[in-house]
């Protein structure tokens, strides 16, 4: 386990319910704690807005809606995020420097995206 995420809050936004779930095991296996899932940009934005978390996962299309909306709202609560998309480029500007895993990923990836979003060596 990464010292670096040991209790960390994680909140995952997937709308693929077997991607969500093989997420949360794996963050788990990190020793994070998993607080919440959503599956669409409504769910997420209102599991959202009152939660303490220490960084969300994102999947950028949600069905047809993307997830940009509540990115900019987490962006400006300095909530880290990392994008985990089948999408390599794309979306709003502001976001273009935001990590981001393309899917299918490794753990590995998706360890070290989230270590960088949070600022910590690694």
């Amino acid at each position: 386990m990464n010292e670096a995420l040991q209790g960390k809050t994680v909140f995952i936004v997937e709308d693929d319910v077997l991607s969500a779930l093989t997420m949360k095991d794996f963050v788990e296996g990190l020793g994070c704690e998993v607080v919440g899932h959503a599956r669409t940009l409504d769910e997420a934005l209102a599991a959202t807005e009152n939660a303490d978390i220490d960084i969300a996962l994102l999947d950028i299309d949600l069905d047809g809606e993307t997830s940009y909306a509540l990115a900019q709202v987490l962006a400006i609560r300095e909530v880290p995020f990392v994008f985990t998309t089948g999408k390599a480029e794309g979306g709003p500007d502001w976001c273009q420097d935001r990590p981001r895993v393309l899917k299918p990923f490794s753990g590995t990836l998706l360890e070290r995206m989230m270590i960088a979003s949070l600022g910590q060596p690694g």
